[in-house]
């Protein structure tokens, strides 16, 4: 069956999603969130998707595959 695709809203709701649950649990062990670096990795994932990180914060992404990841490095 085919694959659900999420819209560029989802993506930016989920990563904020995350960050929160980030924060608080460093909260609860008494640590800095700002320490902490989220790092999303994508596998078989289209160039033009990874660009809608865009305006998440994220400015590190990492590639499951390095044949794939030569291609997405600009």
């Amino acid at each position: 069956h085919p694959a659900i695709v999420p819209s560029q809203a989802d993506l930016h709701a989920n990563v904020r999603a995350v960050q929160e649950r980030i924060a608080a649990a460093a909260r609860r062990v008494d640590r800095d969130p700002g320490e902490i670096r989220l790092v999303p990795v994508s596998k078989t994932v289209h160039d033009a998707r990874i660009g809608w990180l865009a305006g998440t914060g994220l400015d590190l992404v990492g590639e499951n595959k390095v044949q794939e990841a030569l291609g997405k490095a600009d």
